[in-house]
């Protein structure tokens, strides 16, 4: 089975924001998912955050929506 690289939030700085900085951080992770043989990159955001959407699918990421999450929080001692 080939390796995925699961990316889940990308954050930018509001000092960094609009300089492409996010777009650069896209393209490092897919040069390391390549020089690892992965299969696919993953990303997860927000269904709220559109800016991440739209630079996302700009990119050429598909939309997947196949997916159901689920969270449960884990009591501490």
């Amino acid at each position: 089975m080939k390796p995925m690289w699961y990316l889940n939030d990308l954050f930018v700085s509001d000092g960094s924001r609009n300089q492409g900085v996010a777009r650069a951080l896209l393209q490092k992770v897919k040069c390391f998912a390549k020089e690892t043989n992965a299969l696919t990159v993953k990303l997860a955001t927000s269904a709220t955050n559109d800016k991440a959407k739209s630079l996302y699918e700009s990119e050429g990421y598909d939309k997947i929506v196949a997916f159901e999450h689920y969270t449960q929080k884990v009591k501490q001692a």
